[in-house]
């Protein structure tokens, strides 16, 4: 049987281990593939969006198609992979963690330079999240379930940042890291792969909670048989803290990173209110505008919503600890006072595409919904590539 004759063009299945990296090394293959050669159709035959005064860098300026991969915040996580931290104007790259523009920075010395090392590391990060999410769906799933699994996060339309130049693919690994470790009980390396996660983006410390409640609830809420092992989930935190002090040093305020989130309209809310408030401001003739803001905002408090369902159908379907992390991560992105890129946000939530490969057992459900993710990752893409907004 050939790949385009397996369910959703997936390929044939294999038993053991050895098949299932296969399938692993061949559907990211095939996907990102196809998804690239769409990307280098559109990038040599499609202009950019006119006028565009966000444009005020090029990464490659000569090369059109692998240009299109570093767009919006890419220059946040450049100017801090070149030069550091710098507090400057309404807007700064306080806002942005460090993991990435730095690993990007130090491979880039080998690589070709930081944009060439960075897109490399999303990339490499986003196939080594596809076998951390296999091992972790493997424990609640059968193994056409964990290539479900797999498939979703390589199709689920946000999925396409983890292949630019932004943090979300390296993000991605260390969180489906950390919850495989977790799952194994091997809590020193969850705490290991947590603190990178906390480097990375601001709700990676949501692991914390997140692991010591799943750790507490297997042990029959015993504090006393958790304290032990405790100092490995307190790295998470530690990797916080790294952040502060880096700042400290190259700015002089260790929360910088914290006020620096105003620039961009976040302000502490309570989680629910916001959701309400953004709702309410919601532009009811949007579909007149296909590129309208309201376009957005109504996807991304579709994916908050979906992550709210996510969690209540994880409590009976996973470990607790999927449960927290999916209600932390939402809360703590709605407790900014806003809804803005929480379908983005949502593209890193290992437990979204183990609920979704628990639900799409029947084949026509299982098609449908890939074929209708492929069609939002190409528009992604598209939008991504010629510099209109994506999320």
């Amino acid at each position: 049987m050939s790949a385009a004759d397996s369910p959703a063009g997936r390929p044939p299945a294999s038993n053991g281990a050895r098949g299932s990296v296969r399938f692993i090394l061949l559907s990211f293959l095939l996907w990102r593939g196809a998804l690239f050669a769409l990307n280098f159709a559109v990038a040599t035959a499609i202009p950019e969006r006119i006028p565009n005064p966000e444009r005020d860098y090029a990464a490659f300026p000569e090369q059109p198609f692998w240009d299109s991969f570093v767009r919006w915040d890419s220059g946040w996580y450049a100017r801090i992979a070149q030069r550091g931290y710098f507090l400057e104007g309404a807007q700064s790259d306080v806002a942005f963690f460090p993991a990435y523009p730095y690993l990007a920075r130090w491979l880039g010395s080998v690589a070709g330079g930081p944009y060439a090392a960075g897109l490399a590391i999303s990339n490499l990060a986003l196939l080594g999240a596809l076998f951390f999410i296999h091992r972790i769906a493997r424990r609640y799933l059968d193994e056409d379930g964990a290539r479900r699994a797999v498939l979703y996060a390589l199709v689920f339309p946000p999925s396409w940042f983890s292949s630019t130049f932004y943090a979300e693919g390296l993000f991605l690994f260390t969180v489906a890291g950390a919850l495989y470790f977790y799952e194994e009980d091997r809590l020193l390396a969850a705490g290991l792969c947590g603190a990178a996660a906390a480097l990375t983006r601001s709700t990676g410390i949501v692991l914390f909670p997140a692991l010591l409640l799943g750790a507490l609830h297997r042990r029959g809420w015993r504090l006393s048989s958790l304290a032990p092992r405790l100092p490995s989930l307190l790295l998470i935190p530690l990797g916080l803290s790294a952040l502060a002090l880096i700042q400290l040093d190259q700015v002089g305020d260790p929360w910088a990173w914290l006020a620096g989130q105003a620039a961009w309209g976040r302000e502490s809310a309570f989680p629910l209110l916001a959701l309400f408030r953004e709702a309410r401001s919601l532009n009811p003739a949007f579909p007149k505008d296909p590129y309208s803001v309201s376009v957005f905002l109504a996807l991304d408090l579709a994916a908050a919503l979906g992550l709210f369902a996510v969690a209540a159908a994880s409590l009976r379907r996973l470990d607790s600890a999927h449960t927290w992390l999916t209600l932390g991560t939402v809360l703590a992105a709605l407790s900014s006072g806003r809804v803005l890129s929480a379908l983005r946000f949502s593209a890193c939530v290992v437990p979204v595409y183990l609920v979704l490969a628990s639900a799409t057992r029947r084949p026509w459900l299982d098609r449908f919904l890939t074929y209708a993710f492929s069609l939002g990752l190409a528009l992604e893409a598209v939008l991504f590539g010629r510099w209109y907004w994506a999320g």
